[in-house]
């Protein structure tokens, strides 16, 4: 016995659907982002790009260390009347 998604109740056998217009376009976009990686890739190299982040500096400023406090500063207490 066939399966039951591959007829129809008539007994016909079903076909499955013709790619649309809609198929051609996501297989362009496809395209155009695989395009657009190799060209991203290759604009990298011509300015010798590199991906690893650069090993951090000593003695920087901007990070302080736990006996400096917190990076955020404090809030002064809420006002309650009363």
């Amino acid at each position: 016995m066939s399966s039951p998604v591959l007829t129809n109740p008539q007994g016909q056998a079903y076909s499955k659907p013709r790619p649309d217009v809609y198929t051609v376009l996501l297989a362009l976009a496809i395209l155009a982002l695989i395009g657009a990686i190799v060209l991203l890739y290759l604009e990298m190299q011509r300015f010798e790009f590199d991906l690893k982040a650069p090993a951090p500096a000593t003695g920087s400023r901007s990070v302080r260390s736990a006996e400096q406090g917190l990076a955020f500063p404090k809030m002064p207490a809420p006002f309650l009347p009363g």
